[in-house]
């Protein structure tokens, strides 16, 4: 049976210096509605925005000190921002009842505004219930303003097919391909055998993607490497590194050319051909672990400008990416609990969930990685597997 899905949606764009900006948000949840307007004054957006400008230096150098409270405090200044009047009303009544022990609640977060819809909505906290919401009953779930039909994927036969992508080279020291894959291979093995075929491409350049996906048809696209967002194109971007690429035995590389010159340099792949790329694939899930890929533009939306939303855009119901650069340690904890969640038949929101919840167990993790990885979806309930104890289907 499908959970039932709390839909928020933060309407409004951000008005010249000094003006104040007026939201309009509008809550879903089963019959009932809530709706209310909010008034932000400048003073406001500018203090949310040093106190995630704080956030976000603590999470990349480590500096200025961000404590728990700071989070808390971030956090509840996001929900106080949205959740007031009747909306946080409907907020309350989709908590999960007491004859639904360890439901799952989705909350799907809509926002018009590219700059306010790029804030770390991950870190809402409610300060009454002492509570994350995407930690809690909520998971969060970001969505995008789409002219396409919202049609629920159908969930793939097993063996899911999946397709490894190693974008990095082997020599470089902030990634580990044999870690990563091996937490993902586990995640799956501890389940039950036969669930998915993968297959791992690396040292390979975009063309190169885009062939194999011709060839072969594939459920989900894991991409493991490195990412970022160009502001002089206000774009981001997936990075190919294909100077590992060892020649065949006539010495041309895997695209037929003499491999005797230079090392092949490195190529990104930008958000709008990631759109390009991925449209009509029937991708069921693109997970990106890579740093920055849900990152956007203040100032364009963000299906044209984060990577993660312009895939998405793309018709792929589900993407998995990031908002800050994440340690490699707490993205393999991550990763893995996502898939061993996915792999048991649960929904890409409990997924989500599990492995928040997983990276507390990493060796060094910190007090806000769990926030750092976002989860874009058109169908926050959709299982990927129908279940380890039934293979096949259509």
């Amino acid at each position: 049976m499908l959970r039932s899905t709390l839909r928020v949606y933060v309407l409004g764009r951000q008005q010249p210096a000094h003006e104040p900006t007026s939201l309009t948000v509008l809550a879903e949840f089963k019959d009932g509605r809530g709706l209310e307007r909010v008034s932000v004054d400048v003073a406001r957006v500018e203090a949310l925005s040093k106190r995630i400008g704080q956030l976000e230096a603590f999470i990349t150098n480590g500096q200025p000190p961000f404590a728990a409270e700071h989070l808390t405090e971030l956090g509840g200044a996001l929900f106080d921002l949205i959740f007031t009047g009747r909306v946080k009303n409907l907020l309350k009544r989709a908590l999960p009842a007491d004859d639904e022990d360890g439901e799952v609640r989705p909350l799907e977060l809509i926002v018009e505004d590219p700059m306010v819809g790029g804030w770390p909505w991950e870190y809402l906290y409610d300060a009454e219930d002492e509570k994350f919401l995407c930690r809690a009953f909520y998971p969060i779930s970001r969505g995008i303003f789409s002219h396409f039909p919202r049609n629920e994927p159908i969930v793939a036969p097993l063996p899911v097919r999946v397709l490894f992508v190693y974008g990095a080279s082997r020599a470089d020291p902030d990634s580990n391909l044999a870690e990563q894959l091996n937490q993902v291979r586990r995640a799956f093995d501890r389940v039950g055998e036969g669930l998915i075929e993968m297959d791992v491409m690396s040292a390979i350049e975009p063309s190169e993607l885009h062939a194999r996906l011709n060839e072969q048809k594939y459920h989900i696209l894991h991409f493991y490497g490195h990412a970022g967002f160009d502001a002089a194109r206000d774009e981001g971007y997936l990075t190919f590194d294909p100077s590992d690429a060892v020649p065949a035995a006539d010495g041309t590389d895997a695209n037929g050319t003499n491999a005797s010159t230079a090392p092949r340099p490195k190529q990104r792949l930008y958000a709008k051909e990631l759109d390009s790329l991925l449209t009509g694939r029937r991708i069921r899930l693109v997970f990106l672990n890579a740093c920055q890929t849900a990152v956007g533009a203040p100032t364009v939306s963000a299906t044209r400008s984060s990577a993660a939303a312009a895939i998405m855009s793309s018709g792929v119901p589900v993407v998995v990416a990031t908002q800050f650069a994440m340690p490699d340690n707490s993205a393999n904890f991550f990763a893995a609990g996502v898939y061993k969640a996915l792999a048991t038949g649960r929904s890409v929101t409990e997924a989500m969930r599990e492995g928040r919840t997983a990276m507390m167990f990493g060796q060094g993790i910190r007090h806000v990685d769990w926030g750092i990885p976002v989860l874009y979806a058109s169908y926050p309930d959709l299982r990927i597997f129908k279940t380890s104890a039934a293979p096949g289907g259509a």
